[in-house]
């Protein structure tokens, strides 16, 4: 499988809609937490609206040097995205999704290793994971 990651574009918006629709969906609903489906949904009217994703798209293009958001492209379908953002003394990556039917097969390392490449080797990087995101934790550490 050939994976090609790349900066995101404005002709990737309703890819990238699909993969953060589908990635929290099979995320992030949780029992124990009490956070349901429909939390999530509501979540996702903001967070994958496709103001906030051109919005995104826009700010890594006109801030190259402090943000990225990069795509994984598998035959020509976004499969995966990491967004990232560069402080003077931290780079952040700020999400890493990739589509559940791709996951274990090199996508989320492809991305994160272009994002290194971004902050350099001299920069610690911060990364979150819900705690109940087992998946994430094993695929971190």
């Amino acid at each position: 499988m050939t994976i090609l990651v790349r900066p995101a574009e404005f002709s990737d918006i309703d890819q990238i809609r699909h993969v953060l629709t589908k990635t929290f969906l099979d995320t992030f609903p949780n029992q124990d937490f009490k956070i349901t489906k429909e939390d999530i949904l509501d979540d996702l009217k903001m967070i994958a609206s496709e103001e906030v994703v051109r919005m995104n798209i826009r700010d890594a293009k006109e801030i190259s040097n402090k943000r990225i958001f990069l795509v994984a492209i598998v035959n020509n379908v976004v499969v995966g995205i990491i967004e990232c953002k560069k402080k003077e003394e931290v780079g952040k990556v700020i999400g890493l999704f990739v589509l559940p039917e791709f996951q274990g097969k090199g996508v989320g390392s492809a991305l994160l290793t272009e994002s290194f490449n971004f902050f350099g080797k001299d920069l610690p990087v911060l990364l979150t994971v819900e705690s109940y995101n087992l998946k994430a934790r094993d695929f971190y550490i």
